[in-house]
């Protein structure tokens, strides 16, 4: 933004010490070859001969003689140029920092986010911390059975779980954050034998995870009920989602 004076600044100015320190500002900003004061104006709110002499200096240069009165005018040519050059210095823009490059690995671990060995499929008992072996890098995953995209509860903190999950490897090197696919826990009891698993279901074939927790119905059974005997079962499908890296 171009400053300005109040009253003339220079032979026959006023002269006011606001209006000359501007003046005696502006000129130290301009480079000798461009006729700007050697060596530099005391910046002080007196128009004496050193800064009368410096504004005759910089119009002879821009102006010639006849554009050489020694003053400058709140309106007049003199202070407009003096303001090209005041430009504010730009400021570098930092560069934007690289995106973290995350690693592709078939090994990854899963462990269950939860103390609890027996689950309704609430949507607060359905997060996953998966870790890269080989990078040691941690994600949370969701298992989305509603649709929803997000859950509406907190992620789990700390990690204090009961080890339910284990190994798992992928025929497609992946990185941690691309394991977003179709997802199924099922729970099976046979005759009073109860099992469980995770699938997840990617493109090039599907990774199976056993479960030592487990799934439950109404009721307090694998299944709402076990008719005709045999084995009964209760699945919690959707999408594998990520939450967060950790």
């Amino acid at each position: 933004m171009a400053r300005s004076i109040f009253l003339s600044v220079g032979m026959g100015g006023k002269n006011l010490p606001d209006d000359t320190l501007t003046v005696q500002q502006l000129l130290n900003k301009v480079p000798g070859f461009e006729g700007g004061p050697v060596p530099l104006l005391a910046e002080d709110s007196k128009c004496g001969p050193l800064t009368k002499g410096a504004i005759q200096k910089f119009q002879l240069k821009h102006f010639g003689w006849k554009g050489a009165d020694g003053r400058v005018d709140p309106d007049g040519p003199t202070l407009a140029k003096l303001n090209e050059f005041d430009k504010q210095p730009d400021v570098p823009v930092p560069p934007k920092p690289p995106e973290p490059v995350i690693p592709e690995a078939t090994d990854f671990f899963l462990i269950h986010m939860s103390s609890r060995k027996i689950s309704v499929g609430g949507e607060d008992d359905l997060f996953f911390l998966v870790a890269d072996i080989k990078h040691n890098i941690l994600a949370v995953y969701w298992l989305d059975t509603t649709g929803r995209g997000r859950p509406t509860v907190g992620t789990p903190q700390g990690n204090n779980w009961s080890g339910s999950g284990g190994r798992f490897q992928t025929k497609k090197a992946r990185r941690i954050n691309d394991l977003q696919v179709p997802a199924a826990w099922f729970s099976r009891d046979d005759e009073g034998t109860v099992t469980s698993k995770l699938v997840l279901f990617f493109p090039e074939g599907g990774a199976t995870i056993p479960m030592n927790h487990h799934l439950i119905g109404p009721g307090g059974r694998v299944s709402p009920s076990k008719s005709g005997g045999g084995s009964v079962s209760t699945a919690a499908a959707g999408d594998f989602r990520l939450i967060e890296l950790r």
